[in-house]
């Protein structure tokens, strides 16, 4: 009854989490979704960041209906008819929301992956030795492709040289820059790893949505870096290999940077230095500045969805739990490894995140993630280590009397 109890709360917050996701309206957003088409599969500049949140938000789907013996079959029925009437609920009634072929195939694909994963929760709980060590090892391998893809996603894309500044451009989808432009000054290059955008500005209030300052466009109209404001907040981004895969590029904010009074003047500026992004607002005698340094745990800013989300508030601590919680995994199927003693799965601990958190970032060109994630990672390999060895379920690691041999003490 309990178990059974468990499976109807598991399957509710499945659909609980599906409805909150893509049932909310968003009606400043209505413009933007009556653009997209139908028939799309890679929708607009996010649209790599569509297809992976699509995905993930209906494993838990499929890994709920699988769990109570639904087969794969009718999981799939499943996912697709709940999809579909999100679908039609967004082309209907929910404004703002943006239907397209594109979540339809992805949210069914989520559901056979998680009824996929769903059959085979009794041997990943409870694997044999063998098993539970290729799962720790291919984990630990998982994780560092994780970190390599997004060292690699975060650096400036190639071919990114500006060629003109475009002042608070209009332009669709994005806010106008609630202010004028008096001057700008560009100093630098991205590709020398040492730029800084400056603007001079009459700001005349906040926006609701990005609104760009100066943007720095190439030559085939494609923008490659942006200042920006965002209600109070000051931004710059660049374009990085992330863009290549529709993915959300990175960019750091300086949040409550702008005054509320209007017409005052104020200097936004933001940059790249090394491999560090910064952004910087002065006005009446005040200075407000944030920096992020672009490193292989970065992985959560680039999935961020349209509607904003306060997670890069403290961008360190959003870094540290991204790199920590796959990292529980690991450390719990090296626990269900009984023949491997503490030593040698703390052995394999460190050098897991020394490959991870040193040798990747060094590879790739890119900055070194804090003490905080060494911290975390740390943490979550232990308690994944200590859950995995002791947890209900877990094969004894003590010795029977009869297999002891005759010169155990």
């Amino acid at each position: 009854m309990i178990a059974s109890g468990w499976r109807w709360l598991g399957l509710s917050g499945a659909l609980g989490l599906i409805g909150l996701a893509t049932l909310v309206p968003y009606p400043e957003q209505a413009e933007l979704s009556r653009s997209t088409p139908l028939g799309c599969l890679v929708c607009g500049e996010l649209g790599g960041v569509d297809v992976v949140l699509n995905l993930a938000l209906f494993v838990p789907l499929g890994i709920a209906l699988r769990s109570r013996g639904i087969r794969v079959p009718q999981c799939i029925v499943v996912a697709f008819a709940t999809s579909l009437l999100v679908e039609v609920a967004q082309a209907t009634a929910v404004t703002g929301r943006d239907p397209s072929l594109s979540d339809l195939i992805t949210n069914t694909a989520g559901g056979l992956l998680g009824a996929l994963l769903g059959g085979h929760l009794a041997r990943l709980w409870r694997p044999d030795p063998g098993l539970a060590a290729r799962l720790a090892l291919g984990a630990g391998a998982g994780w560092l492709m994780l970190l390599a893809g997004t060292a690699w996603a975060v650096r400036p894309a190639p071919g990114s040289t500006p060629s003109r500044a475009e002042w608070a451009p209009r332009l669709p989808f994005v806010d106008t820059f609630a202010g004028r432009i008096e001057s700008v000054d560009i100093r630098g290059t991205i590709a020398t790893r040492d730029l800084a955008v400056l603007a001079t500005a009459r700001l005349d209030g906040w926006t609701e949505h990005l609104a760009p300052a100066v943007d720095l466009v190439g030559a085939r109209g494609i923008m490659t870096a942006r200042l920006g404001q965002l209600g109070q907040k000051v931004t710059f981004g660049l374009r990085a290999n992330a863009s290549r895969l529709r993915l959300r590029p990175p960019s750091v904010k300086v949040y409550r940077a702008l005054p509320p009074a209007s017409g005052q003047r104020v200097l936004l500026a933001g940059g790249l230095r090394e491999a560090t992004l910064w952004a910087r607002a002065e006005a009446d005698g005040s200075v407000h500045s944030a920096e992020l340094a672009l490193t292989p745990g970065l992985g959560w800013l680039l999935l961020l969805p349209l509607t904003f989300y306060p997670f890069d508030y403290r961008p360190d601590l959003t870094t540290a739990a991204w790199v920590a919680l796959p990292l529980l995994l690991a450390g719990f199927w090296a626990g269900r490894r009984t023949a491997w003693n503490l030593r040698t799965s703390a052995a394999g601990a460190v050098a897991l995140l020394v490959l991870g958190l040193v040798v990747v970032p060094e590879l790739f060109g890119v900055e070194a993630d804090g003490w905080q994630c060494w911290a975390a990672g740390a943490g979550s390999l232990a308690a994944g280590w200590l859950a995995g060895r002791y947890a209900p379920g877990a094969a004894s690691t003590s010795v029977p009397p009869s297999a002891r041999s005759a010169w155990s003490p």
